[in-house]
């Protein structure tokens, strides 16, 4: 008699799931510094998708950057109000540059202070990366916001602005396991606004998230020179 088989350790499968994290393949890591609000993830599909939508929402998310092949329908995720942008470059390799100033100037528009914004330009137009229609609305909530907390500051009461303070925004990132091209992005996105060189960059996004970044990214991160000095909500970019 043939000893039993164990089932295939497969993701997915047709068993029903008790709870949220159970469908996700690994938990999303959420990284703060300063303005600065990212969602790390590894990639959904359609069939978990709707698990990793709930957790974007609680963290506000506005816009979902993919760096991978296309693993899921975007229909659902806009339909949330959160916005998808495809910068997908090869695995293994660093950013190429177009992907990296998509990138910044998405990180720029969604953190920067509400003086930095043009009311009258449209998402397309202070983000190249962005297109028209519904897929301009998660910026358009992110601008809304900062002007919002900005004009009403002044006005209102500790208590009122409590009561009506709205979460920050926060722009979801992922490849296929959320461990190497979508936390280079977070790295370059952390080295341009001031957290410090990429040793102390990587060092903070693997407190975070195990095992992410490997060493060839490493030396890409130490080697990669900044952008000039812009003005960024009250902090310089050199």
């Amino acid at each position: 008699m043939a000893p039993p088989q164990s089932a295939p350790k497969h993701f997915y499968s047709s068993v029903p799931q008790t709870s949220a994290m159970a469908v996700l393949a690994g938990k999303p890591t959420f990284l703060a510094w300063g303005k600065l609000r990212f969602l790390l993830m590894d990639a959904p599909r359609d069939c978990n998708l709707s698990h990793y939508i709930r957790e974007a929402k609680r963290h506000n998310v506005i816009a979902l950057v993919r760096v991978c092949e296309p693993t899921y329908d975007t229909e659902e995720v806009e339909a949330a109000g959160i916005q998808v942008l495809d910068m997908g470059y090869d695995d293994g390799s660093s950013p190429p540059q177009d992907v990296i100033d998509r990138w910044l100037a998405l990180v720029d528009d969604v953190f920067s202070k509400p003086a930095r914004l043009t009311p009258s330009l449209s998402p397309a137009a202070s983000y190249p990366g962005i297109q028209s229609g519904k897929s301009g609305v998660a910026l358009a909530r992110s601008m809304s916001w900062r002007e919002n907390s900005h004009q009403g500051a002044a006005a209102a009461s500790p208590q009122e602005l409590e009561e009506s303070e709205e979460p920050a925004p926060t722009i979801a990132v992922h490849c296929v396991a959320g461990l190497g091209r979508a936390p280079v992005l977070v790295a370059l996105a952390l080295i341009e606004h001031g957290f410090g060189d990429a040793s102390a960059v990587v060092e903070f996004i693997r407190s975070k998230r195990r095992g992410a970044i490997n060493m060839r990214q490493l030396n890409y991160l130490e080697q990669y020179q900044k952008r000039e000095a812009v003005s960024c909500g009250g902090c310089s970019i050199m």
